[in-house]
């Protein structure tokens, strides 16, 4: 492989992950909270709402570059089933979630300015509420699943170590199993989500080099 190619897909792999970081670390527990404490939390701080939400924007659509890039590799090196898979899996479900961060900076952000000024939770925002949660849930399982399919392509093609592969098949069937079982629980956090195309980034750099 082109050490050149690798380099560039290793920069969006790690720099997906970086740039979600950046939004995700200013996140606050109050906004998590029921929508009646959760509003009045995101109309004091509009700005860090918006910051958190635009560079998690980032993050999703690097990472989705990264992943393309990573399955151009694959082809070249002999897979065309796995890494399209992997591709389209997060791609989706990262699609579908970019959807619901949508209606959190548009609909979210003017029901939350309702109730700085007095104004009580308007009762559509609930039915909206859920729904994000169910475009979360879709994400982050579409993106473990992914793990699957990008690991068994790092198997078939050898473009890093086996070992790499593994650890993507073991994960993701880690996660996709522990999310449904659990609701997500401790594998809701989105961030989780970069974390095995971070250590593919890593690793592609590694082997560039």
């Amino acid at each position: 492989m082109d050490p050149t190619d690798m380099q560039r897909v290793a920069g969006l792999l790690i720099g997906g992950f970086v740039v979600f970081l950046v939004g995700a670390a200013l996140w606050r527990q109050d906004y998590q909270r029921p929508l009646p404490e959760a509003l009045p939390a995101i109309a004091r701080s509009l700005r860090r709402w918006k910051w958190i939400h635009y560079w998690m924007i980032g993050g999703v659509l690097t990472t989705i570059a990264g992943i393309a890039g990573l399955t151009q590799l694959a082809v070249a090196a002999g897979d065309l089933v796995y890494a399209t898979a992997g591709l389209v899996l997060f791609s989706v479900g990262g699609t579908l979630w970019l959807a619901g961060v949508a209606w959190r900076l548009t609909v979210l952000v003017s029901a939350a300015r309702g109730t700085e000024s007095g104004g009580s939770v308007p009762t559509s925002a609930q039915p909206w509420s859920e729904w994000f949660g169910t475009l979360h849930n879709v994400h982050l399982i579409a993106a473990y699943l992914s793990w699957i399919a990008l690991g068994s392509a790092v198997l078939a093609t050898g473009m890093v170590g086996a070992w790499a592969g593994w650890l993507g098949i073991g994960l993701g069937s880690f996660g996709a199993a522990g999310y449904i079982v659990l609701n997500g629980g401790p594998f809701a956090m989105p961030l989780l989500a970069h974390v095995y195309t971070l250590v593919l980034g890593i690793t592609l750099l590694v082997n560039s080099l």
